[in-house]
């Protein structure tokens, strides 16, 4: 099955964000500079659709924070090893 449209377009907009690093940690989320313009740009006007947008590229972002740090760590690990 396809996710719903406001699925989709929550995911378009969280892909067009950029990504903040930093050198000894990885990944550190979204820079959400620019979601009120990506929000425009979907259409998205009503404040309840922004909230629920924002909630679902705040848990892919979380998610995607975790990952980063699991593979970080796991990374020092081998460099600890060594």
């Amino acid at each position: 099955e396809d996710f719903p449209e406001s699925i989709i377009t929550s995911m378009r907009i969280y892909n067009a964000l950029g990504n903040k690093l930093a050198a000894d940690i990885g990944y550190i989320g979204k820079d959400f500079e620019n979601l009120d313009l990506l929000f425009r740009l979907e259409g998205i006007e009503n404040n309840l659709e922004k909230d629920w947008a924002l909630e679902i590229i705040l848990y892919l972002d979380s998610y995607y924070i975790a990952e980063s740090q699991q593979k970080m760590k796991a990374e020092f690990d081998k460099m600890k090893k060594k």
